[in-house]
């Protein structure tokens, strides 16, 4: 009798992987998901979309470097040498 149920089990589980398929392993489902950016992405709103083409943009801009002569500021000069705003003036009255 077990025998039989295990061999119906079987056959019903062939039945339905013939009419769905199998099911995805969980890795390659995650990764199907997460593996880079695809044309058909779907987004949120337009603040999405925006945020992801301004990440995109800075990823692709070149990183700073250190400028001819190979000075680069410390801190130190940096607060020594920063701009400060001009003092408040009060109005004059004539």
């Amino acid at each position: 009798m077990a025998d039989e149920a295990a061999k119906a089990e079987k056959e019903a589980e062939e039945k339905l992987r013939a009419k769905f398929g199998s099911l995805p392993n969980k890795k390659d489902a995650l990764a199907r998901r997460m593996a880079g950016d695809k044309p058909d992405r779907k987004y949120f709103d337009s603040a999405d979309y925006s945020m992801d083409q301004q990440l995109a943009s800075m990823s692709s801009e070149p990183k700073a470097t250190t400028p001819p002569g190979g000075n680069s500021s410390s801190a130190a000069d940096v607060e020594e040498n920063a701009e400060r705003p001009p003092p408040i003036r009060q109005p004059s009255v004539s």
